[in-house]
């Protein structure tokens, strides 16, 4: 499945192929992503890609009961964030 597809047509999934996700596709994912909506023709959106079992394992204590496993199986999970002390814009 491509990128586009994957968010156009993707599910919420709680198993995973048993490979990693490359770095073409976070690209792809990024590019998707940067045609979203707006505020003032910005896009303060920032993205931290976890991949490694040792990210992960950082990852793990913000998450909760039946939500911990299939992170934790998935090839990769993004955190979406942005610096609430810059202003937009």
């Amino acid at each position: 499945m491509s990128a586009t597809e994957l968010l156009t047509k993707g599910r919420s999934f709680t198993s995973w192929l048993d490979r990693p996700i490359g770095d073409e596709t976070q690209r792809d994912i990024l590019d998707l992503a940067k045609f979203g909506a707006t505020s003032t023709n910005s896009s303060p959106a920032r993205y931290v890609f976890v991949r490694s079992a040792e990210a992960k394992s950082k990852l793990r204590p913000c998450l909760a009961g039946s939500n911990i496993d299939p992170p934790m199986a998935a090839p990769a999970n993004v955190i979406v964030g942005m610096d609430m002390a810059i202003p937009p814009g």
